[in-house]
């Protein structure tokens, strides 16, 4: 599994931002508008964000021998769940962005700017879950094998497969 990299990310949430700010846009013009978010969301999303780094400081305590009753399949489990929370996050922060960019230019409304702080919240919080994915991504990241010659000339490898 390849380390997901921060630029990727970026590249998830401008894409989904593009891409949603265009068809809200199109909806906007023909009298459409999205629901407004609630505040519940990023609650939501910010208990997700905290739950998914429990997760990877359980694999590091795993990984560190001061978690042994945590079985293999589950810190790896774990770990792979803080790489989709981590492109999950990056693209309701693209989602929740293009909500927020499309209530910009009606600041002067009242209701359109009670609308804007929970898009923001919620936009802020996808960032927070994403960060929390790529950080438990990382703590379950396991050292390369080294190898060595033993005495008979076969090859042991050390680290984590051993």
């Amino acid at each position: 599994m390849s380390r997901t990299r921060v630029t990727t990310l970026v590249l998830v949430a401008l894409a989904v931002l593009a891409v949603a700010w265009a068809v809200l846009r199109l909806a906007q013009t023909r009298g459409a508008y999205p629901p407004a978010v609630p505040w519940a969301v990023p609650v939501v999303i910010a208990v997700l964000a905290a739950g998914v780094l429990a997760g990877g400081l359980l694999v590091r305590g795993y990984l560190h021998g001061s978690r042994p009753s945590l079985h293999g399949v589950r810190a790896a489990r774990l770990t792979m769940l803080g790489k989709a929370a981590a492109h999950a996050g990056a693209a309701l922060a693209g989602w929740y962005g293009a909500q927020a960019v499309l209530l910009l230019p009606l600041l002067e409304f009242e209701p359109e700017r009670a609308r804007l702080a929970p898009a923001l919240a919620a936009c802020a919080a996808s960032v927070v879950l994403a960060a929390a994915g790529m950080v438990t991504e990382r703590l379950g990241r396991l050292p390369p094998p080294t190898d060595d010659l033993t005495a008979d000339g076969e090859v042991r490898h050390h680290g984590a497969h051993d």
